[in-house]
């Protein structure tokens, strides 16, 4: 197997198209595979004139775009570790924003902060006070190609390669180190078990702070010589149904979405049906980085169906990003969609046997798996005390694999609470069943009612469904109620009460 990221991305044909993203219905860039990597390289240089060094950390605060990707694998190719933060858009609030991003910088100890000339004085301020640390402003057109500076493969594969944060946002600040042989194994896996095809086309809008968008959406394609058909966030937002129309216009085979982009899709599909539209194409639309639904993926698919969605092509996702991305998938590769169960909701607690039952039987819930472990993967379900379960019963789920972490960067505390003996504690509790792993909530965010245990994820399903609630923008938790000698459900609107 090829040694770093760089070896298999270097060997596309440059011709071979690459990049194109979109904006509203303009198409503002397109690239090949050699005009990327000419980009990448003048980006290179750039980097190198702002004085990055082999092994220096490199911050991106940069919209979505060829400008992020290209001074991403520019800092590669100096033997650099690069790593991508989220850049603030209109949905943004500015405080909560502005205190994150100076947590996650000064957590990481960066050495240089490449910045967008766009980005608002008011966040440019936090990066200039960073200790050590250089702000450069990416210029909107990077020149000089004759001073592209030389390619610095790393000799030692167990180098880092670039740092991904936990959960994607600015707010949580755990820097996940992903080394070159991590990365790698982890790619290799991915492609074996989606069947990737020279003709496939992804898809996404997702951003590249996440590791699913920057897994899937740039380095699978990269090292995989994919073309990647990209939107901004924002822009999908504001009109979500221009995803589906790229996607058949452009013949994408392949996306990635949060559970919630199911539901919000369907809705709008439903609002406000196309005239025409050819979903024929799509192979494989992946459910993950949340907890997977099959409400929300039946929905979908019943209303693409009459454009041309196949059955088998909604499939899910388990991962986190200290796995690089992914730990199990279901059958894109083979053409079978996920396994479903239906078992009665009142056995799903930590160390109770999952008990199967009917739909349209009382208590029964609907479960879909997350499908099975990739290749040099394995997850084990565990009690309270870390002793294995059988299969079907219900526990925190342990990873092991060849391209798990191995720690958090610059956070030995967080590191070890996480990994034993090698092995991740997810913090996530599911059951194997059949050789499928199904995750049924959190341990750390179990709500614990009277002695019954109350997934938050399941009641923001239900809230979610209300006509008056945007999708994915309900949040439950749980508050001690000191009369009761428990914790209380709190749930809002306009007379907020605990029940």
């Amino acid at each position: 197997m090829p040694a770093t990221i760089l070896d298999l991305a270097l060997a596309a044909p440059p011709d071979r198209p690459f990049l194109t993203h979109w904006c509203g219905q303009e198409r503002v860039e397109q690239l090949t595979f050699g005009a990327f990597w000419s980009r990448a390289r003048r980006h290179a240089g750039w980097l190198q004139r702002q004085g990055v060094a082999p092994g220096d950390l490199v911050a991106l605060v940069l919209p979505h775009g060829a400008g992020l990707m290209a001074t991403f694998a520019g800092a590669l190719w100096l033997g650099a570790v690069p790593t991508i933060l989220s850049y603030p858009t209109f949905k943004v609030d500015p405080q909560k924003y502005r205190l994150g991003l100076a947590g996650v910088v000064a957590n990481l100890g960066v050495d240089q902060i490449v910045v967008s000339p766009d980005l608002p004085d008011e966040f440019r301020a936090v990066l200039t006070a960073v200790p050590g640390a250089r702000v450069s402003e990416l210029p909107a057109v990077v020149t000089d190609p004759e001073n592209d500076a030389p390619l610095r493969m790393p000799e030692d594969p167990t180098a880092i390669a670039f740092i991904q944060h936990s959960g994607g946002t600015t707010g949580l600040q755990k820097g996940v180190a992903v080394t070159h042989t991590q990365a790698l194994n982890h790619l290799h896996c991915l492609a074996q078990c989606m069947a990737i095809q020279p003709q496939d086309v992804m898809y996404s809008w997702l951003p590249l702070y996440h590791d699913m968008g920057l897994v899937s959406a740039f380095l699978l394609p990269l090292v995989t010589h994919m073309p990647i058909v990209t939107q901004a966030v924002t822009d999908w937002v504001l009109a979500p149904l221009r995803m589906l129309e790229l996607m058949a216009e452009q013949r994408c085979t392949l996306a990635f979405l949060p559970n919630f982009a199911f539901q919000f899709l369907a809705d709008r599909l439903e609002r406000h049906p196309p005239a025409a539209l050819d979903l024929s194409c799509v192979r494989a639309i992946v459910n993950g980085s949340e907890p997977v639904r099959a409400a929300n993926m039946d929905a979908l698919y019943q209303a693409g169906k009459p454009y041309g969605l196949a059955p088998n092509a909604l499939h899910t996702i388990y991962g986190m990003a200290e796995n690089v991305m992914g730990i199990t998938l279901s059958g894109i590769g083979v053409g079978e969609p996920p396994t479903r169960l239906w078992v009665y909701g009142r056995a799903l607690r930590r160390g109770d046997q999952v008990q199967i039952t009917q739909r349209g039987m009382p208590g029964a819930v609907e479960l879909i798996s997350c499908g099975r472990c990739l290749p040099q993967t394995t997850v084990t379900v565990v009690d309270a005390d870390g002793a294995s379960l059988p299969a079907g019963y219900i526990g925190e789920l342990v990873i092991r694999s060849n391209s798990l972490f191995a720690g958090y960067h610059r956070q030995p505390e967080l590191t070890a609470e996480t990994l034993h003996d090698g092995a991740l504690w997810s913090g996530d509790l599911g059951f194997c069943l059949d050789g499928e792993v199904y995750v049924t909530g959190r341990r750390k965010d179990l709500i614990i009612v009277g002695g019954r245990n109350i997934f938050p994820e399941d009641v923001e399903a239900v809230v979610n469904e209300h006509p008056a609630i945007h999708a994915g923008r309900a949040v439950a938790f749980g508050i001690l109620n000191p009369a009761a000698g428990t914790e209380a459900l709190v749930h809002g609107g306009l007379n907020p009460s605990v029940v």
